[in-house]
């Protein structure tokens, strides 16, 4: 192995250095971040959890190239985020982050298929290529079968694997998960992490945000932030994990 290759493996994915984010309304300043670092590792799936108006999903906006930061320094997989023109941001937002929310953001009149591509239309791919790729996708979640079907024609848990699989089609780095089982009843959300474990089996780094200690202790390291600041960074998969087993159903 190279010397290169080896600086490449060790180098995190993502490196946020004193992050800062302050929102401005008239004569008001909020400051949502108040110098926050956070390393997060390839290959790792971690949970965020905080109070409501802590700053965690301002957090995962500025790491998902959604929002700047005001001061401080981020590192996406080596590359200086700040040093970056709005296109080449935008192609980095596509090509190397995935996103999945609590609200699934489905095209509701595009069928399954056509809401998984839609990431590879903004990156030029050809249509036949698309169609494939995103029925391999929703081969992957189970869902092939509804490929034709219409979001307001499945289950809160079939759309968040839909959306799932829409933030996986361009084989991201990182997969930014906000509340992803927050619509969903208890059995739903048990599908969707057991979703979540297997890709980050097979290499996908997951950062999820959660209000739920049962979701948080499925992950292998859990960030706690309160009033814009970390206060703690716990490793290991806690015992209380609720997915113990995978339970799709369809």
């Amino acid at each position: 192995m190279t010397n290169q290759s080896m600086i490449e493996i060790e180098q995190p994915l993502v490196k946020l250095t004193d992050c800062v984010k302050v929102y401005r309304t008239g004569q008001v300043h909020l400051k949502a971040l108040k110098g926050v670092d956070l390393t997060v590792n390839r290959g790792e799936m971690t949970a965020i959890m905080g109070p409501s108006g802590s700053g965690k999903s301002t957090l995962m906006h500025i790491i998902g190239l959604l929002d700047e930061m005001d001061e401080g320094r981020y590192l996406l997989n080596g590359r200086e985020v700040q040093s970056l023109t709005d296109n080449e941001q935008a192609r980095a937002r596509n090509a190397e982050i995935g996103f999945v929310f609590q609200a699934f953001n489905l095209l509701q009149s595009a069928n399954l298929r056509d809401n998984v591509a839609l990431p590879l239309i903004y990156a030029g791919v050809p249509v036949a290529e698309r169609r494939d790729r995103a029925e391999a996708m929703l081969e992957r979640v189970g869902l092939l079968p509804w490929a034709e079907h219409r979001p307001g024609e499945i289950s809160g848990g079939q759309k968040q694997r839909v959306a799932i699989a829409r933030a996986m089609i361009n084989h991201p780095s990182l997969l930014l998960a906000d509340e992803p089982t927050g619509n969903l009843d208890s059995r739903a959300g048990r599908e969707i992490m057991d979703l979540f474990a297997e890709l980050n089996e097979s290499g996908t780094t997951i950062l999820l945000i959660t209000h739920d200690q049962g979701i948080a202790a499925c992950t292998r390291r859990t960030l706690m932030i309160v009033d814009g600041r970390m206060i703690s960074d716990s490793a290991g998969v806690n015992a209380a994990c609720t997915v113990p087993e995978k339970v799709w159903c369809v």
